[in-house]
């Protein structure tokens, strides 16, 4: 923090692209590790992956554009970095009716959902971005 007390951040969320999950897997989730990679204590001949559990790896599509962007997320608290609030429930509305208007003069069917929403962050410091 700005007085140099430790704020108490343990992250716990691993959240990358599809391109970075394989790799986000074998830090948090792989047993063991090839020697002189990801951190790797050599233990008796075998290589202990001492990453392995530290965080939950959450892998979102949507992300892919940025392909070496991750983002690290304490997500323990009581209050998350990120806060979202739902103002309207999704409403899902279709015309499919043949006395549509749409459906009569362009022969399509139309589906849609009405809904608000409103996202925003909160305790900055709990998630962190890195860029690889």
């Amino acid at each position: 923090g700005e007085d140099n007390v430790p704020l108490g951040v343990i992250p716990r969320l691993l959240v990358v692209p599809p391109q970075l999950e394989v790799t986000a897997k074998l830090i948090c989730e792989a047993e063991s590790v090839a020697p002189g990679t990801l951190g790797a204590v050599t233990q008796v001949g075998a290589n202990t992956n001492v990453l392995r559990g530290t965080a939950q790896v959450v892998v979102i599509p949507e992300l892919a554009v940025d392909a070496t962007t991750w983002y690290l997320i304490d997500n323990t608290r009581t209050v998350n970095p990120f806060v979202f609030q739902e103002r309207k429930a999704p409403e899902f509305q279709q015309l499919t009716s043949p006395t549509s208007e749409n459906v009569f003069k362009r022969n399509r069917f139309l589906y849609g959902v009405d809904t608000r929403a409103a996202a925003a962050p909160t305790l900055w410091f709990l998630a962190a971005k890195a860029v690889g």
